[in-house]
Protein backbone atom coordinates (compact mmCIF):
# COMPACT_ATOMS: atom_id res chain seq x y z
CA UNK A 1 0.00 0.00 0.00
CA UNK A 2 1.42 3.37 -0.94
CA UNK A 3 0.51 6.71 0.51
CA UNK A 4 -0.07 9.67 -1.76
CA UNK A 5 1.85 12.75 -0.66
CA UNK A 6 1.66 15.99 -2.66
CA UNK A 7 0.40 14.18 -5.75
CA UNK A 8 3.19 11.55 -5.75
CA UNK A 9 3.77 8.17 -4.13
CA UNK A 10 5.58 7.82 -0.84
CA UNK A 11 9.16 6.88 -1.75
CA UNK A 12 9.93 5.49 1.71
CA UNK A 13 7.07 2.98 1.52
CA UNK A 14 8.09 1.92 -1.97
CA UNK A 15 11.70 1.46 -0.88
CA UNK A 16 10.66 -0.61 2.16
CA UNK A 17 8.46 -2.80 -0.01
CA UNK A 18 11.31 -3.32 -2.44
CA UNK A 19 13.67 -4.33 0.40
CA UNK A 20 11.15 -6.86 1.72
CA UNK A 21 10.86 -8.48 -1.71
CA UNK A 22 14.64 -8.73 -2.03
CA UNK A 23 14.91 -10.41 1.39
CA UNK A 24 12.15 -12.91 0.59
CA UNK A 25 13.70 -16.30 0.02
CA UNK A 26 12.72 -19.01 -2.38
CA UNK A 27 10.39 -21.49 -0.65
CA UNK A 28 12.73 -24.42 -1.38
CA UNK A 29 15.94 -22.65 -0.40
CA UNK A 30 16.08 -24.56 2.89
CA UNK A 31 14.85 -27.89 1.46
CA UNK A 32 17.79 -29.75 2.99
CA UNK A 33 16.49 -29.04 6.49
CA UNK A 34 13.38 -31.16 5.92
CA UNK A 35 15.25 -34.13 4.44
CA UNK A 36 16.01 -35.85 7.80
CA UNK A 37 12.38 -35.88 9.02
CA UNK A 38 11.20 -36.93 5.54
CA UNK A 39 13.69 -39.79 5.57
CA UNK A 40 12.57 -40.96 9.01
CA UNK A 41 8.94 -40.88 7.88
CA UNK A 42 9.80 -42.82 4.73
CA UNK A 43 11.73 -45.50 6.61
CA UNK A 44 8.86 -45.89 9.09
CA UNK A 45 6.35 -46.32 6.25
CA UNK A 46 8.72 -48.70 4.45
CA UNK A 47 9.05 -50.93 7.51
CA UNK A 48 5.27 -51.04 7.88
CA UNK A 49 4.79 -51.94 4.22
CA UNK A 50 7.41 -54.67 4.43
CA UNK A 51 5.77 -56.18 7.52
CA UNK A 52 2.40 -56.11 5.79
CA UNK A 53 3.87 -57.87 2.75
CA UNK A 54 5.41 -60.55 4.97
CA UNK A 55 2.04 -61.16 6.65
CA UNK A 56 0.26 -61.33 3.31
CA UNK A 57 2.79 -63.65 1.61
CA UNK A 58 2.89 -66.22 4.48
CA UNK A 59 5.88 -68.25 3.39
CA UNK A 60 5.57 -67.58 -0.33
CA UNK A 61 8.38 -65.87 -2.18
CA UNK A 62 7.87 -62.15 -2.16
CA UNK A 63 10.16 -59.31 -3.08
CA UNK A 64 9.91 -55.79 -1.79
CA UNK A 65 11.77 -52.92 -3.38
CA UNK A 66 11.14 -49.21 -3.08
CA UNK A 67 13.96 -46.96 -4.20
CA UNK A 68 11.73 -44.19 -5.53
CA UNK A 69 12.19 -42.00 -2.49
CA UNK A 70 15.98 -42.12 -2.59
CA UNK A 71 16.11 -41.47 -6.33
CA UNK A 72 13.56 -38.67 -6.06
CA UNK A 73 15.42 -37.08 -3.17
CA UNK A 74 18.71 -37.20 -5.08
CA UNK A 75 16.98 -35.65 -8.11
CA UNK A 76 15.44 -32.79 -6.13
CA UNK A 77 18.73 -32.03 -4.38
CA UNK A 78 20.49 -31.98 -7.76
CA UNK A 79 17.89 -29.74 -9.39
CA UNK A 80 17.99 -27.31 -6.48
CA UNK A 81 21.80 -27.54 -6.39
CA UNK A 82 21.73 -28.33 -2.69
CA UNK A 83 23.91 -31.44 -2.61
CA UNK A 84 26.68 -29.65 -0.70
CA UNK A 85 24.23 -28.15 1.78
CA UNK A 86 22.78 -31.61 2.37
CA UNK A 87 26.22 -33.17 2.73
CA UNK A 88 27.11 -30.53 5.31
CA UNK A 89 24.36 -31.93 7.56
CA UNK A 90 26.32 -35.22 7.83
CA UNK A 91 22.93 -36.94 8.05
CA UNK A 92 24.03 -40.39 6.90
CA UNK A 93 27.12 -40.34 9.14
CA UNK A 94 24.92 -39.47 12.10
CA UNK A 95 22.43 -42.24 11.31
CA UNK A 96 25.20 -44.79 10.89
CA UNK A 97 26.74 -43.76 14.19
CA UNK A 98 23.39 -43.84 16.00
CA UNK A 99 22.26 -47.25 14.72
CA UNK A 100 25.64 -49.02 14.54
Amino acid sequence: MTKVVNGGSDDAAAAASSRRRKRAKHPLEQFTTIVPPLTISFVTALKGARAQLERASRGKDAYFNDDGFAVGLAFVLAVLRQERAFDSLHWFDSVREHFA
